[in-house]
């Protein structure tokens, strides 16, 4: 039905005042405006829309925007939703659709394209979570599609899609993080826009969703507490928080609606605060610009990295057991540091060095492997003994764990997923280890993708990566296989040769 104006809508409340409701045409339409002006009898700019068994309609009543829908049920039309939250207030009505699938939907219409929030019943006569596409038309003719859904696991999922102008599947990545507290305000007749983390463009990471959203999360998460900042980002909620007594806090939630986990810092400094300049989602330290996040396969959140803001500072990255310069990612320094649990940190160490920072690593336990010609590679024995079976050869520069040293052998563990024997000789003790991977093929993958295997086999668990975290082949197994190494998270895996340049090893 085309948008009513507000005379016409008069007459017809005119007309239903003086008739009775029998007398009425019995159009769907008709009867759903009989039902609509019984609810808004001050209703504008209506829009209405029906197909089958369901009708809808957006309004402006006063001040108010409203969403209605309507079910058949026992061939009586029954007013299911008269949302007056649903809408976006400041923004002109969005255009209505409803199609044969009984998937309903609003449009808002933006500089670089459609807005649209979705909702559809299902078989049950239940409606779905409301969720909202973003389409950016990009200059080539390309589109991206973001979406922000609800999942079954009461988590908000952000999805980026990336289409080429041939409408080709170019790239797909996915954020979960734990929202159960919108668990009341997501479907049709309860949704609530304001509560809702809408999507719009982010310059930054970090910079969405809005903080009335951040805000409502760390309410429910740290009641206790005040909030003072906060941004989502890489999946994990991250907040600036006031302790009672006046103290400051970093707290990471990481996990899902089931099982969340809160990591909180340290007390920082006076005068810390979250936010610095286009680094939307780090902390002014002591004027250190410092990046926190999630350490890999731990519990706890670390230092990431270090720039100097307000000081003189050498960039620096930190990973669990590595610290390197930014702009020289090829060197890197091996062992435990101080700043990979923000529950203990003493902030007045952060380092503004390489140099100062290596003073502080503890490489204990630790070795690496230091062949005479850096091109060769050091077998991993089966056995403490030459002619035992190899699990593979390793590049210098290779770090690895000692568990035992017998004679000329010393038993160690490469990433945590191999264990075997190597000729001591071939290795280094000689804190601080300060290596260079120079020697490691750095390569990529044909695809842009490959499967990490946890053991050499294609039977072995697996998950996809990318190179965006800096592979390095540490060894090779074979002629099928190459040992990987990912400094910044401390992954460790098999991939497949042939899914490499050729080259590799």
């Amino acid at each position: 039905m085309e948008r009513l104006s507000h005379t016409w809508l008069v007459l017809l409340l005119v007309l239903l005042c003086t008739l009775p409701l029998a007398a009425f045409a019995d159009s769907a339409e008709e009867r759903i405006l009989v039902s609509l002006m019984a609810a808004h009898p001050a209703a504008q700019s209506v829009q209405t829309v029906c197909e089958g068994d369901i009708a809808a309609a957006v309004l402006t009543d006063g001040d108010t925007k409203v969403l209605c829908i309507w079910e058949k049920q026992a061939d009586q039309w029954q007013l299911v939703c008269d949302n007056p939250k649903a809408l976006l207030p400041n923004e002109p009505l969005p255009a209505l659709s409803l199609n044969s699938d009984q998937m309903l939907q609003w449009q808002y219409v933006g500089d670089n394209g459609p807005s649209a929030f979705t909702t559809w019943k299902n078989l049950d006569g239940s409606w779905n979570p409301v969720g909202q596409n973003v389409i950016d038309h990009l200059t080539d003719g390309g589109r991206f599609v973001h979406q922000v859904q609800w999942s079954v696991d009461s988590m908000m999922t952000r999805w980026n899609v990336v289409y080429d102008a041939a409408e080709k599947l170019m790239s797909e990545s996915a954020d979960a993080f734990p929202a159960p507290w919108l668990a009341d305000c997501i479907r049709p007749a309860n949704f609530d826009v304001s509560r809702f983390p809408v999507y719009t463009f982010e310059e930054y990471d970090g910079q969405w969703p809005a903080q009335d959203f951040i805000r409502e999360a760390a309410r429910q998460l740290l009641p206790n507490d005040r909030f003072v900042s906060g941004s989502l980002s890489n999946g994990n909620l991250q907040f600036l928080m006031e302790k009672p007594d006046g103290t400051r806090v970093f707290a990471g939630v990481t996990g899902d609606a089931n099982q969340l986990s809160i990591c909180e810092s340290s007390p920082l400094p006076d005068g810390s605060y979250y936010g610095v300049e286009n680094f939307t989602n780090s902390l002014q330290i002591n004027g250190l610009c410092v990046t926190l996040k999630k350490q890999e396969n731990a519990p706890c959140w670390g230092v990431y990295s270090l720039m100097g803001y307000h000081r003189d500072s050498e960039d620096l990255i930190f990973g669990p057991n590595v610290l390197y310069r930014a702009e020289d990612p090829s060197t890197l320094c091996i062992g435990a540091h101080p700043w990979s649990d923000i529950r203990s940190i003493d902030w007045s160490t952060l380092p503004t060095s390489f140099d100062e920072a290596v003073d502080s690593v503890n490489g204990d336990d630790w070795a690496i492997v230091r062949n005479p010609n850096p091109q060769d590679r050091l077998h991993l024995r089966e056995k403490p003994d030459k002619t035992a079976r190899s699990l593979g050869k390793y590049y210098s520069g290779t770090p690895v764990r000692v568990l035992e040293s017998v004679g000329a052998w010393t038993r160690v563990n490469i990433g945590g997923i191999v264990e075997g024997w190597m000729m001591t000789e071939y290795l280094s003790f000689q804190q601080p280890y300060v290596v260079s991977l120079n020697a490691m093929p750095e390569l990529y993958f044909k695809n842009g993708s490959a499967e990490l295997y946890a053991q050499p086999n294609t039977s072995a668990e697996c998950r996809v990566v990318t190179n965006d975290y800096g592979m390095k082949v540490i060894g090779v197994i074979g002629d099928e296989w190459t040992h990987v190494w990912f400094p910044l998270t401390a992954e460790t895996g098999y991939i497949m040769a042939s899914e490499l340049f050729k080259g590799n090893g």
